[in-house]
């Protein structure tokens, strides 16, 4: 019996939280995106990703690999970085503006 991905299992504890956490991930990188003046056919070529994919992960019809979401952020002069929850004083506004 083969296992599946918890991304990809609705029953796993942490596939909602995922999606939320996906989407506020997108969101902050659209607007990045929108404010450094990028159309999405532009970052595409900046990530060197078919046409489409851009749109495709903005509107949620697929997801981006982390090691994807590496490189948007690098495209768009930005970084990710692991916050310990508890530290509120570091943690992003709820508002996702950039």
């Amino acid at each position: 019996m083969t296992k599946t991905a918890p991304t990809k299992d609705p029953e796993h504890p942490l596939y909602w939280d995922y999606l939320e956490w996906s989407d506020r991930f997108v969101t902050q990188f659209r607007k990045r995106r929108k404010a450094l003046g990028y159309t999405q056919v532009q970052l595409e070529e900046k990530l060197g990703v078919c046409n489409g994919l851009v749109a495709k992960w903005e509107v949620g019809l697929r997801k981006p690999s982390m090691f994807t979401c590496f490189l948007w952020a690098e495209a768009l002069d930005t970084e990710l970085r692991l916050v310990d929850k508890d530290d509120k004083e570091n943690r992003p506004s709820p508002d996702l503006s950039v």
